[in-house]
């Protein structure tokens, strides 16, 4: 892709209307300050031999051996990979991707795994969309749960993200806010925190 037509796509993409969602009232005050918090675990960053040893390690509980990918289709770990390792950096410090776990505190059952993976889809392609990932459900813990491997560097601009100090509070707490509201869409009788807003409980 030329540069001007880089350029042009990812105004585009920024430009994209988020898909209107009419969410479950848990800002309401008295909801809002007895609802549980979604849990965002950062993992680890990972080198190129670690980013393949944990997509093979988040694969070992599932009963395909298969990934999602970021447009939720499955992909074997292998092709993911070599996909991926094509942009890696040969340092042998270089860090490439982020090993991330999404965890609900639910009973295990069939609706809330639907609920999970939705709101999981739904809040990587908010906060990611120039970013490619994977993710697997995991099933068999005692709460719903799902590893998320996040390639660092852009799709089109092949530079990767970098965190300081000050950048994860308020890149977590995004992410949690916006986990929180997919949550709290997609099944009603949830009631999730999103402490990361605009107005003081």
């Amino acid at each position: 892709m030329l540069p001007d037509e880089l350029e042009e796509e990812l105004k585009r993409r920024r430009a994209l209307e988020p898909i209107e969602k009419v969410f479950c009232p848990s800002y309401e005050r008295e909801k809002y300050q007895h609802g549980k918090i979604p849990v965002i675990k950062n993992i680890s960053s990972l080198g190129p031999i670690n980013t393949k040893n944990a997509l093979e390690y988040i694969t070992k509980n599932t009963n395909d051996g298969l990934l999602f990918s970021k447009d939720g289709e499955k992909i074997s770990v292998e092709d993911k990979y070599n996909e991926w390792k094509k942009d890696f950096s040969l340092l042998e410090n270089s860090k490439e991707a982020l090993h991330l776990v999404f965890i609900i505190n639910e009973k295990k059952n069939a609706k809330n795994f639907e609920v999970l993976e939705k709101s999981v889809f739904d809040t990587l392609r908010e906060n990611f969309f120039e970013y490619d990932y994977i993710y697997v459900l995991h099933k068999t813990q005692e709460k719903p749960h799902a590893h998320v491997i996040l390639n660092k560097r852009n799709i089109y601009t092949k530079k990767k993200i970098h965190l300081n100090n000050n950048d994860f509070e308020a890149f977590f707490g995004k992410l949690r806010s916006d986990f929180a509201d997919n949550l709290n869409f997609y099944n009603k009788d949830f009631n999730y925190k999103s402490y990361y807003n605009d107005f003081e409980i």
